[in-house]
């Protein structure tokens, strides 16, 4: 004797299967599993860029003053921002080898930052990451750390499912003064720095 399928039922749990199996889930370490290990991440200033493999810097904490090579760096692409002369960088030394394995351009990197639809991020110098409208409808961000040469963002979840800090890698894809491209959880957003006071024209650029 054949059986008969319920097409509806069967279509009901197809599509329950469906949409609770793309529910993003986020599993981020807590900030005390990053900081188990400790960090070697050192804060320059740039004091000069020799020929196209080399920079001479100054510690910003003792003024301790270094030579290293970046051919590593470029070649891994960790180099993050521009290397202009007097900006701070967060760099990962290999002093054994005289050179960096990352750096990150924090005057480029710190400020306000604007997708298209006006939602956004604002990094500040202090370590804070704050939501500008909706960055995102999941996550709400709450501090930035560079830690051995990787830049991880902190949140907590939207939904109140979880008031816990979690905190992940991010990805930068691109950073200069004018644009910053970050990959978080998976998720790609294109911002432009914001240098001046927003008006509602400039929210609305249509209007």
């Amino acid at each position: 004797m054949n059986k008969i399928v319920n097409f509806p039922l069967l279509l009901f749990f197809t599509l329950l299967v469906v949409s609770c199996g793309s529910k993003k889930t986020y599993t981020g370490k807590t900030i005390s599993d990053v900081r188990m290990d400790p960090d070697t991440t050192i804060y320059v200033r740039l004091n000069a860029v020799i020929g196209d493999s080399a920079i001479a810097v100054s510690n910003i904490k003792d003024s301790r003053r270094d030579t290293f090579c970046i051919k590593d760096a470029m070649f891994s692409n960790k180099i993050f921002g521009d290397m202009n002369i007097g900006d701070t960088l967060a760099i990962m030394p290999l002093f054994k080898k005289h050179s960096i394995k990352s750096s990150y351009n924090l005057n480029e990197m710190t400020g306000l930052w604007l997708m298209k639809d006006g939602n956004g991020i604002n990094l500040t110098l202090d370590g804070m990451a704050v939501n500008v409208g909706i960055f995102d409808d999941e996550i709400s961000l709450r501090h930035w750390m560079i830690h051995n040469g990787m830049l991880f963002i902190t949140y907590v979840l939207m939904d109140g499912s979880d008031y816990a800090e979690r905190i992940d890698t991010t990805d930068i894809t691109n950073l200069t003064y004018e644009s910053l491209q970050l990959n978080i959880n998976g998720k790609v957003y294109d911002c432009k720095h914001v240098k001046k006071l927003l008006s509602v024209d400039d929210l609305n650029p249509n209007r």
